[in-house]
């Protein structure tokens, strides 16, 4: 998927893409995209693809930073760190 959104946004606009992993709990998920709505803007999702949950270091950045947090695990992801 990473590759495949990356060439779509190299050529288009994305409002942004969150994946969920299979095993997540739902009350987890839930947990995550509001901390997700409530700690970022609309514009910082543009051309993104973050997975939920990311690596237990990244969320628990995620937890302490809030939107700066997410900064930083999508620029993991987007360097092919999992």
């Amino acid at each position: 998927m990473p590759l495949h959104f990356s060439r779509y946004v190299a050529r288009a606009q994305s409002p942004g893409v969150i994946l969920l992993r299979a095993a997540i709990p739902i009350s987890t998920a839930i947990d995550e995209l509001a901390l997700i709505w409530n700690a970022g803007e609309v514009e910082e999702w543009f051309n993104r693809l973050v997975w939920i949950p990311p690596l237990r270091l990244g969320l628990v950045r995620l937890r302490e930073a809030g939107a700066a947090g997410i900064a930083g695990i999508s620029l993991l992801q987007s360097q092919g760190q999992k």
